[in-house]
C-alpha cells in the first residue's frame, strides 16, 4: 500500500512537537495592558456577540434550527439577559431548519411509514416529498422572505465560514449568490436540497436594517454593536470570536495536507478549490 501524499512543509512555518507552556493569569492580556473600568461604569448595551461558524452558530443533526439551544444564546440567558437575538430556522414545519434536518427527516418518514406498509418504493416518494416542501419553503415560501430585526443579530456565526469569510462575505454578497440568474436557478434544480443554502443561511443571520448590505459583514455588523454604548462607552461587554476550525477542517476528513496558495484569500469556490489548510 503507497504511503499517502505529504507536501512540503511551508519553509517559514514553525512546526514544534511539545505543548506550549501554559498562559499565567497574570499575562492574559495577552500583554497588552488593560485598564480597569471605574466601579459606575454603565453596563453596555450588547452584553454579548459572538462571531463563529457552525459551533456557535447552533449546527446539529445536518441542519441550524434551534438557535436557541446554541451556547451563546445558552450563556446570554445565564446571564440573565433577554435581548439576545439570533437568528431563527423556524420551518418548514415537516422538516425545520437549514439546509437538511436529518432527524426531523427521518421522523416525518416513520410517521408516515407507521400508517403504510413498509415499502422501499413509498420510502422514496415520501422522501421526495418531504425535500420537494423544504426547498419550496427556502426557495420560494416563507423561509425565502428577509427577517423581521432592524439591528444585527448578537449571535454573527455562520455554518462554514472560515476567518477569512468573517469579514469578506458581505450580506449584499450572500444575496447575489442566491440570486445568480437563471444559471443559479438551473444548478438550483439539479439538486433535491436547497440550492445555496448556505448563503441563504448567513443572509439571514446578517440581515439588519442599521447597515447597507454591501457594508454588512460578521465584522462590521460587530462594529456597529460595539458604537451603540453611551457617550465613550463600549457598545459591547463581551466579544467572542470563534473561527479558524473551518480554515483547516477539510485537512481532517481527507486526511491529506495542501497548504494554501495564491488566491486562497478569495471569497470565490474556485481560487480555494485544492486547498485545505489556510496558510497566512
Amino acid at each position: 500500500m503507497d504511503a499517502p501524499h505529504r507536501e512540503p512543509i511551508p519553509p517559514d512555518l514553525e512546526i514544534r512537537t511539545e505543548a506550549p507552556d501554559p498562559i499565567d493569569s497574570d499575562d492574559s492580556d495577552l500583554g497588552r495592558p488593560l485598564s480597569t473600568p471605574p466601579a459606575k461604569t454603565p453596563v453596555p448595551p450588547n452584553r454579548l456577540v459572538v462571531l463563529g461558524d457552525s459551533l456557535s452558530q447552533g449546527f446539529k443533526s445536518g441542519a441550524i434550527h434551534e438557535t436557541n439551544l446554541a451556547w451563546p444564546a445558552l450563556v446570554a440567558g445565564q446571564m440573565g439577559w433577554a435581548a439576545f437575538r439570533c437568528p431563527d430556522f423556524p420551518g418548514p414545519a415537516i422538516c425545520p431548519g437549514q439546509p437538511l434536518n436529518i432527524e426531523a427527516l427521518i421522523r416525518a418518514m416513520e410517521a408516515r411509514a407507521s400508517r403504510l406498509p413498509l415499502s422501499f418504493g413509498r420510502e422514496m416518494v415520501t422522501l421526495t416529498e418531504v425535500l420537494v416542501q423544504i426547498k419550496e419553503y427556502w426557495e420560494h415560501g416563507p423561509g425565502s422572505e428577509n427577517p423581521s430585526n432592524s439591528e444585527p443579530n448578537h449571535n454573527l456565526a455562520t455554518w462554514g465560514w472560515d476567518l477569512g469569510d468573517a469579514s469578506k462575505k458581505s450580506l449584499a454578497w450572500c444575496q447575489t449568490q442566491v440570486d445568480s440568474g437563471w444559471l443559479g436557478g438551473l444548478r438550483g434544480l439539479k439538486s433535491p436540497i436547497v440550492a445555496h443554502s448556505q448563503e441563504r443561511s448567513a443572509a439571514r443571520t446578517l440581515w439588519n436594517d442599521k447597515l447597507k448590505p454591501e457594508d454588512t459583514n460578521q465584522v462590521s455588523a460587530a462594529k456597529w454593536l460595539g458604537d451603540q454604548g453611551e457617550g465613550d462607552q463600549p457598545g459591547i461587554e463581551t466579544l467572542v470570536v470563534e473561527l479558524g476550525a473551518n480554515n483547516a477542517l477539510g485537512s481532517i476528513i481527507s486526511l491529506e495536507v495542501h497548504w494554501s496558495g495564491d488566491g486562497f484569500d478569495d471569497i470565490g469556490e474556485k481560487a480555494r478549490r485544492g486547498y485545505n489548510v489556510w496558510q497566512p
